[in-house]
C-alpha cells in the first residue's frame, strides 16, 4: 500500500498503522507502530507547519476517518502496488482513526492543534486483513487487527494563555447535581467557554473581550497558559492595574513554581467599610521586559456583599429593600443596589421570574454569570453567600414586591421588599 506512490509504502501492520509529517526542510517523517515510542509525557513534538489534524496524513485518505481497505485498492484512490506489476488487487479489513484532546473529547481532522489542548490521542486501529493479487505464489498475505496510540504536541514558539477558569460547577449542559437543578442549560457560547476548563482567550491583548468583567475581593480564578512557567508569569506580572484604581491581584503557583498555572485572586473595597473604585485594567506577562502581554482583562464593576452582618431573621439585619440601599449609601465610594442585569445574563432579565444565567461574557458584565456558583466552598475567602440577593427592580406590577437573584443558578425570583430572609449586595456605580 502507498498513498504517495511509493515514498511511503506498508507492507506490514506496523507502516500500515503509521503516521506521516513534513519537517520544516521539505522532508516527509514516518513514524510506524513499531517506532511510535510516544506517552502522555513525552508527546511527538509536531512541526509548526502542522496546524490541523489533516496535515498529518495516514493510509486513511484526506477528510476520512474510517476506509474499507479495500476501496483503497480501486481505481479511485489507486493505494495498492505490486513489485512484480500485477494488477486487478484486492484488500479484505477496515482502518480508523480517532483523536482526542487531552480531555479525552473527540475532534476532527479539521480541527487546529492548540499546545492547550494536549498531548492528542491519536488511535490508529485495523481490523484482521489480506491483501490480494491476481497472480503470484503466494498471492496474498494476511495481516491481523492492531491498534497503536500517537500522543502529539505542536511545537511552542511563543508562550501564551489557555483558559481563566473560575468555578466550574453549573457549568455545563444537562446538569445533573442531585439539588433539582437538572436538563438546565448553563453552557455559554463554545467559542467563549468550555465546560471543563473555563474562559478560552478571545484576544490576549484586548482586555474588554476577556473574562472577568466584574470583580469582588477574594474572587479568584486559575490562569493556565503554555511556553513559561508559573514562577515567570508572577515575578514579570504587575499587581496593580495599568488603568484604574481600587483594585489589586495577589498572585500564586498552585501547582508549583515550573507549573503552567497561576492562582488570581482579587482584593479591593470590602464590607464593612467600602471604599473607591474606578474601572481597572490589568495585563498579565511572561517576561520581566513585559513584552510577552498573555493575558488582560478589565473589571468594569465592582461588588461588595455583607455576608459578615448577624444571621437573617432579625430586624439588625441587612436586608430588605430600604436596609440594603441604606447599607450601599453607607460605604465610602460610590455604590447602590445591583439591577438585575448586573448579576445575570438569565434569559429572564426582562422581569420574569425563573431562568438561570449561562457563562458568557459581554459588554455588561454578570457577576454570577462569570463567576458561576459563588459558594464559600469554593470562593472560601470572599464574603459571597449561597442565597437570593435584593435588585433594583420592582415587578412593577401593582404589588410593591421587588425582584431577587440567586447566586448559585442566576435565577430570577420576587419578595415582599420587607421580608428579612435575603442577603444584599452593592455595586459600584460610575
Amino acid at each position: 500500500m502507498t498513498f504517495d506512490n511509493g515514498k511511503v509504502k506498508a507492507d506490514n501492520t506496523s507502516q500500515l498503522l503509521s503516521i506521516n509529517f513534513y519537517l520544516p526542510d521539505g522532508s516527509l517523517k514516518t513514524i510506524t507502530a513499531d517506532q511510535n515510542l510516544s506517552t502522555e509525557t513525552n508527546p511527538i513534538v509536531l512541526p509548526h507547519d502542522v496546524t490541523s489534524f489533516n496535515n498529518i496524513m495516514t493510509f486513511i485518505p484526506y477528510g476520512e476517518t474510517s476506509i474499507d481497505l479495500n476501496e483503497l485498492t480501486s481505481n479511485y484512490y489507486d493505494f495498492a502496488r505490486d513489485d512484480d506489476g500485477d494488477s486487478d488487487m484486492s484488500a479484505t479489513g477496515n482502518m480508523s482513526i480517532d483523536i482526542e484532546d487531552n480531555q479525552n473529547k473527540t475532534m476532527q481532522l479539521t480541527d487546529h492543534l492548540s499546545a492547550c489542548n494536549a498531548p492528542y490521542k491519536i488511535k490508529l486501529t485495523t481490523t484482521d486483513g489480506s491483501l490480494t493479487t491476481k497472480y503470484g505464489i503466494p498471492n496474498s498475505s494476511l495481516f491481523t487487527k492492531a491498534e497503536t496510540v500517537y500522543f502529539v504536541t505542536p511545537e511552542i514558539t511563543h508562550s501564551y494563555a489557555c483558559y481563566a477558569q473560575p468555578n466550574l460547577k453549573f457549568g455545563d449542559d444537562n446538569n445533573s447535581t442531585g439539588n433539582g437543578y437538572n436538563n438546565l442549560y448553563f453552557a455559554g457560547p463554545t467559542q467563549q467557554w468550555d465546560p471543563t476548563k473555563g474562559f478560552k482567550v478571545i484576544n490576549a491583548d484586548l482586555p474588554s473581550a476577556n473574562f472577568p468583567r466584574t470583580g469582588s475581593n477574594n474572587l479568584f480564578f486559575l490562569l493556565t497558559f503554555v511556553g513559561t512557567t508559573a514562577k515567570q508569569v508572577i515575578a514579570s506580572t504587575p499587581t496593580t492595574p495599568e488603568k484604574g484604581s481600587g483594585a489589586a491581584l495577589v498572585l500564586t503557583a498552585p501547582n508549583g513554581d515550573d507549573g503552567n498555572v497561576v492562582k488570581i485572586l482579587l482584593q479591593g473595597p470590602k464590607h464593612p467599610k467600602g471604599g473607591l473604585f474606578e474601572p481597572a485594567t490589568f495585563k498579565i506577562y511572561s517576561d520581566p521586559e513585559k513584552t510577552n502581554q498573555i493575558y488582560s482583562f478589565e473589571i468594569i464593576r465592582w461588588f461588595i456583599t455583607s455576608k459578615d452582618v448577624v444571621p437573617y431573621n432579625t430586624k439588625d439585619d441587612l436586608t430588605g429593600v430600604a436596609t440594603a440601599s441604606e447599607y450601599c449609601h453607607s460605604l465610602e465610594g460610590e455604590y447602590e443596589v445591583p439591577y438585575i442585569i448586573n448579576y445575570t445574563n438569565s434569559k429572564k432579565n426582562d422581569f420574569g421570574i425563573g431562568g438561570n444565567y449561562t457563562r458568557e461574557i459581554d459588554t455588561l458584565g454578570h457577576l454570577f454569570s462569570e463567576w458561576g456558583y459563588t459558594s464559600s466552598t469554593y470562593y472560601s475567602a470572599s464574603d459571597w453567600a449561597t442565597d437570593s440577593y435584593w435588585s433594583n427592580n420592582p415587578v412593577g406590577d401593582g404589588t410593591t414586591d421587588q425582584y431577587l437573584v440567586t447566586s448559585y443558578i442566576g435565577s430570577i425570583r420576587k419578595e415582599k421588599p420587607s421580608y428579612m430572609g435575603n442577603k444584599v449586595a452593592c455595586v459600584s456605580a460610575y
